[in-house]
């Protein structure tokens, strides 16, 4: 059954006449005559009764109409879907983020993206900076949103920068300030888990020092980590983005200790791939990084 045949009966249908179709179509009406006329041929059944007053549909052409109908409006639902696909008001994006970043960082970018961007179906999924890493290598999130070393993702972007500081607590045998990187390495010291960025950056820096932390406590949560500083179990190595709260209201403290400077990128890494609404979300993230 060819399609165009099928399109032409569709329109003449709706306009109740050769003419009429014609004219909306700015196709020559015996041009429409011929190829309705071989769509009936083909299907081997009359569709259209012709009069002077117009046309109208034999009971075969009713059956055609309604499948006829159906397929435009379906057409026309698929297109609007694409179109909105391209627009970025409508699709769906992954988005993965390391811990730090996506509790401190990604919620008021993703309140600002879901603001502008309403139709978007968006996920979100956190882990340390490994996990994403290897998540985003192998295809599952359109965008990455890591801290630490990029060893194996291509063309990462620099969105924010972050620093590692000490912190204590604010009272207690663990308070003195300033202190030695020996002092901050021989005491009771937490970490981040192996794997997370900020323990990369960590200890890449004690290595570049010939040095190497053995931490009284690991943690892969920085609530718990300020929490056991807070209780005085020692004093950690964190973000600074983690903790700027607390050191205002004066629960904790930052250590200040010499020699120690660990300023770090935060980067974002995508897939590649073409989609608009990533697209549309790494604007507003650069975006945002450039007025910071």
């Amino acid at each position: 059954m060819n399609r165009n045949h099928v399109a032409l009966f569709l329109a003449v249908a709706k306009a109740g006449s050769f003419s009429r179709a014609a004219e909306t179509l700015f196709i020559g009406q015996p041009a429409i005559s011929m190829q309705v006329a071989e769509l009936e041929k083909h299907l081997g059944v009359r569709l259209l009764e012709r009069s002077r007053s117009g046309v109208t549909l034999t009971r075969a052409g009713k059956i055609l109409f309604d499948y006829a109908a159906r397929i435009e409006a379906i057409e026309g639902a698929a297109q609007k879907a694409i179109d909105d696909f391209k627009r970025a008001t409508a699709g769906t994006l992954a988005i993965g983020a390391s811990t730090t970043i996506g509790a401190y960082l990604l919620p008021d970018m993703l309140a600002e993206f879901r603001r502008r961007r309403p139709g978007i179906e968006v996920t979100v999924e956190l882990a340390n900076t490994s996990i994403i890493e290897e998540k985003i290598a192998d295809g599952l999130l359109d965008i990455a949103l890591v801290e630490g070393l990029i060893s194996s993702l291509p063309d990462p972007v620099i969105f924010h920068h972050d620093e590692l500081i000490v912190i204590a607590p604010a009272d207690g045998p663990w308070s003195k300030t300033p202190i030695t990187l020996n002092e901050l390495l021989h005491d009771p010291l937490i970490l981040r888990e192996m794997g997370s960025g900020t323990r990369a950056v960590f200890d890449d820096f004690l290595t570049s020092r010939s040095l190497k932390a053995t931490p009284t406590f690991e943690l892969a949560n920085a609530e718990a980590i300020k929490e056991f500083v807070r209780r005085g179990f020692g004093r950690a190595v964190i973000s600074a983005l983690v903790c700027k709260e607390e050191i205002q209201l004066g629960s904790i403290i930052e250590v200040r200790v010499t020699g120690m400077s660990i300023k770090r990128p935060l980067h974002l890494v995508t897939t590649g791939g073409k989609n608009p609404a990533a697209e549309a979300f790494i604007s507003l993230v650069l975006g945002k990084s450039r007025k910071s």
